[in-house]
């Protein structure tokens, strides 16, 4: 009552709270809770959102790396059948000359072939011929006391011994450079079954036909390991026919071919050339990432090429990309994040101070 000096009471007549600034206080407080749970669902969307995007980005950079190699290892594939057909066509071209080594002395062929073909030995390495001896003419042509004409074959140890009797024999009459075809003059190439059986398909076939790796040196393991080529030389019969008189040979090295292939522009492929189904079974499109492979016919049998990518090559390439992404949108959502927080304790601040 007025003059009493009493305390009036807490509610006011009409219902409302005698002390309002309880009241402002709790709805200012809970808009700064409010606006500080923004400011954490904006880091967490915009974090979510950023490491989503850079997923989406990795994924596309990445396709878009693989199809680069996948046109990288087509063009690689290309230039290795370029230069297996330059292989090819060289020894051929050596085949057309045996018709001229029955024309000049040996030691005359070997000047021509020393110094007149120079660019064929690039190619080739080392090549020679080889002549069709019947089982009985193997007499006449050992001649005693030359150990050149002897017919031989392989020992399994390295070394060389004389032949078991045949119907007919393959021995190898001339070669350059001399020894490295890793045989010695005389060698039968009809001694193994892999040689006989390719030249029973170039009798077939009349054309090119892959015996197998060198009979004189240790095989390497079965991948990648060079290969007898052998290019046929016929002659005509007396009914018009054409037979086999005997074949260039030379050493196919599929190492050497790629590397001559891959030259300066391999980088970030690695490239393989061997028979199909030295490898396991050829993989399928999509089974294998960053690979690439192709099978197709050489001479008498299938060869795979097979190629993949070098991850040091497209690796950083495809990070690159999504890293960036992910710092940026990582950065501005903690941009946006603290200028909410910032605001919230702004708002806080001046509303506490309105109130006062």
């Amino acid at each position: 009552r007025p003059g009493c000096g009493c305390t009036v009471g807490r509610m006011r007549n009409d219902g409302q709270s005698a002390h309002p600034g309880a009241e402002d206080k709790a709805k200012t407080g809970r808009a700064a809770i409010w606006q500080v749970a923004l400011a954490v669902l904006v880091l967490l969307a915009g974090t979510w959102a950023t490491a989503w995007l850079a997923r989406a980005q990795g994924r596309q950079e990445g396709r878009r790396v693989e199809r680069e190699f996948q046109q990288a290892a087509d063009k690689l594939f290309g230039r290795t059948l370029r230069e297996i057909q330059l292989f090819m066509e060289v020894l051929d071209s050596i085949r057309q000359l045996h018709s001229l080594s029955d024309q000049v002395s040996p030691a005359a062929f070997d000047e021509i072939a020393r110094k007149g073909m120079i660019y064929q030995r690039r190619i080739l390495g080392a090549y020679g011929f080889a002549q069709r001896i019947p089982y009985d003419l193997r007499a006449a042509y050992e001649q005693a006391g030359d150990p050149g004409r002897a017919i031989v074959e392989s020992d399994g140890r390295g070394g060389f011994t004389s032949v078991a009797n045949h119907a007919e024999y393959y021995p190898l009459t001339y070669q350059t450079p001399p020894g490295e075809l890793g045989i010695p003059l005389g060698y039968d190439f009809g001694a193994r079954a892999v040689d006989r059986a390719a030249i029973a398909a170039m009798a077939r076939s009349g054309v090119f036909a892959l015996g197998g790796a060198p009979a004189g040196l240790p095989a390497a393991g079965g991948i990648g390991t060079e290969r007898y080529m052998f290019a046929p030389i016929l002659e005509g019969t007396a009914g018009g026919s054409n037979e086999l008189a005997g074949f260039a040979v030379g050493l196919f090295n599929p190492a050497r071919v790629l590397a001559a292939a891959t030259g300066d522009g391999g980088r970030g492929v690695w490239a393989q050339l061997e028979m199909a189904g030295a490898g396991g079974a050829a993989a399928g499109p999509g089974e294998r990432p960053w690979h690439f492979e192709r099978v197709f016919s050489l001479a008498n049998q299938e060869w795979r090429f097979a190629a993949e990518a070098d991850p040091g090559y497209w690796a950083p390439a495809q990070a690159r990309a999504p890293k960036m992404i992910f710092a940026v949108g990582l950065a501005l959502a903690l941009g946006l994040a603290g200028a909410l927080l910032l605001l919230a304790g702004h708002t806080r601040r001046v509303e506490v101070l309105v109130l006062r």
